[in-house]
């Protein structure tokens, strides 16, 4: 799957994960990457009740339908968000496609679901730099 962003193709593996869950760079993109610690659902469930709920009610609430989080270059490791957790042939192959992971909250991927549940779902939804944009509700832009 390419993905692009106003014609240009992305290149994940350059890009890091808010809260590990929202693209960094992609306006409204969310990559669910879920625990290699533990049930891979349990991350998949906050991740999408997160998307679905409180980003976009605040999104919403500010008068944005778009929002883009922004990191700086200080901010990514040289590692994938898999790379430090896996290290099997298989995985250190597919390192080369994944997002890196972050060197800070709240890019950096954790792989404790009680850190993610505090940051999900009782943190302040705005806690990092973000480019955004407003349109009237009930118009929303084709891609």
């Amino acid at each position: 799957m390419t993905i692009t962003v106003d014609g240009s193709p992305v290149d994940v593996k350059n890009r890091v994960l808010y809260k590990a869950v929202l693209l960094e760079g992609v306006p409204n993109m969310s990559l669910v990457i879920g625990y290699t610690n533990a049930s891979w659902t349990l991350k998949a469930d906050l991740a999408a009740d997160y998307t679905a709920q409180p980003a976009r009610a605040h999104a919403r609430s500010h008068g944005h339908d778009i929002a883009t989080p922004l990191a700086s270059d200080d901010d990514r490791s040289e590692f994938s968000v898999m790379g430090e957790a896996l290290t099997s042939g298989c995985h250190r192959t597919r390192n080369e496609v994944m997002p890196r992971q972050g060197t800070r909250d709240p890019w950096r991927l954790w792989n404790n679901y009680y850190r993610d549940r505090a940051m999900l779902q009782d943190a302040p939804v705005e806690t990092a730099p973000c480019a955004r944009e407003g349109r009237p509700h009930g118009r929303r832009r084709r891609r």
